[in-house]
């Protein structure tokens, strides 16, 4: 396993329509070791648990969205912290100017937005809990989130480089390792 949290936009319902060869996926993001907050803002909206599009495991293991509506969010999350000094203004308005590219180019757009953590899950100590309930729990962290509690977070971290990665917006690719 390559112990990563990835994004993909879709173009189908995954808790209704299973993954066929005419589904539309495309890979957004993957990040190391972590699920940064922008991947929590991206699938935010109207979020819901949903089986996996990579792994076939029989349960609910992956986290879908509104695509447009957890867009939003994110960037606009973004254009707040631009204000904040939370993180060095060049680096972050270049971050933003890539993201904001990216996520609206056509090509990288579905109507769902899905976060597959079970890499991350995987890495956990079985007195957590299964994959499924790991997942779960995510869930409700991600219908509670709120941006005050990720500024509170990211400004509790003194290393730039290492608020940057909390947030997680500097890595857009439609390659992934799972594509």
């Amino acid at each position: 396993m390559a112990n990563r949290s990835y994004l993909y936009s879709i173009d189908f319902d995954p808790t209704t329509t299973p993954r066929d060869n005419d589904s539309k996926v495309c890979g957004l993001s993957e990040w190391p070791y972590a699920i940064p907050f922008a991947y929590l803002l991206l699938v935010s909206q109207d979020a819901k648990a949903c089986n996996s599009i990579i792994f076939g495991y029989d349960k609910p293991i992956a986290i879908m969205g509104d695509f447009y509506k957890g867009r939003q969010r994110l960037l606009d999350f973004m254009e707040r912290l631009e204000g904040l000094g939370i993180l060095e203004k060049e680096e972050l308005e270049w971050q933003t100017t890539e993201a904001r590219a990216f996520l609206n180019n056509p090509a990288n757009q579905g109507s769902y937005i899905v976060l597959e953590c079970g890499e991350i899950f995987d890495m956990a100590d079985e007195s957590e809990g299964a994959l499924e309930e790991l997942n779960e729990r995510l869930l409700n962290t991600i219908k509670n989130l709120t941006e005050d509690f990720i500024l509170e977070e990211m400004q509790k971290v003194e290393n730039q480089q290492a608020r940057s990665n909390l947030l997680g917006i500097s890595f857009w690719s439609d390659v992934l390792y799972y594509s």
